[in-house]
């Protein structure tokens, strides 16, 4: 099982920038490049071939001190390291939902993909050789399935079960497997120079505005009162801090993937 840090490198110069890059060829980024795309394909490339394997090995366990050897037979096995079968290339290739995006041949091809459904061998080849045409494929797999993605562990593991429908399952290895994806691909926090100066100025301004008035209510103190320029200072401050809390806030929305 790889570490954390080999997982979130992995994420970091594969995943979620090829993924962020079929998005702009398909014209879907924040759907294929979500957070939740990121974290399910990240838990299933490691519940599949552990991020590590593109070839999948013989299931019978020879014995100990015995080397595991790759399936030859082509057509037999998975394929690339989100474990792909020719029947699930296949189907990927030919479903609907995948033939209706924009420019998608020029996307499939991009990274030397046969657009042909019935291509199995060639695209099996492919996708042993290059780790983002099996993960765009991947990607393009789990639209063939109606549920919205999430990042519950539970709910994407009855996903993974319907779509990649493996022959041994392994349900145990799912929720490390999951925790890990989602550990490796943290939530972002809220962009702090935008966002945050901008409660900041927001704040400020608003203490500086009402302030004194809530001090004379609650003291008898007589209030301070703001001359024409100051009270001009004070509303464009409060202003740009609104501003810049949308703008944070918004952008954060957009880095997440919600």
């Amino acid at each position: 099982m790889p570490t954390l840090a080999q997982v979130r490198t992995l994420v970091h110069d594969l995943i979620k920038p090829g993924l962020e890059e079929l998005g702009d060829i398909v014209g879907s980024k924040q759907q294929i490049a979500s957070r939740e795309a990121v974290v399910m394909l990240t838990a299933i490339g490691l519940q599949e071939s552990a991020l590590t394997h593109r070839r999948q090995l013989h299931d019978a366990d020879p014995g100990p001190g015995v080397d595991l050897q790759p399936i030859q037979t082509p057509g037999l096995g998975a394929y690339g390291l989100w474990g792909f079968e020719y029947s699930g290339i296949r189907l990927t290739l030919r479903h609907a939902k995948v033939r209706a995006l924009r420019n998608i041949i020029e996307a499939l091809t991009s990274v030397g993909l046969d657009p042909d459904p019935d291509a199995r061998s060639a695209n099996a080849s492919r996708i042993m050789a290059d780790d983002k045409a099996a993960l765009w494929l991947a990607r393009l797999y789990l639209l063939t399935d109606n549920q919205a993605l999430s990042l519950d562990a539970d709910e994407m593991w009855v996903v993974y079960k319907r779509v990649w429908n493996p022959g041994k399952p392994r349900p145990e290895h799912w929720p490390a497997n999951f925790k890990l994806a989602l550990d490796a691909y943290p939530e972002k926090p809220l962009p702090l120079t935008k966002r945050g100066a901008g409660m900041i100025l927001t704040g400020v301004s608003a203490a500086v505005t009402y302030g004194p008035d809530i001090v004379h209510t609650a003291t008898g103190m007589k209030a301070i009162q703001l001359g024409p320029t100051w009270q001009t200072i004070v509303g464009v401050m409060m202003a740009a801090g609104m501003i810049l809390t949308l703008i944070g806030t918004i952008r954060a929305r957009k880095a997440t993937g919600k």
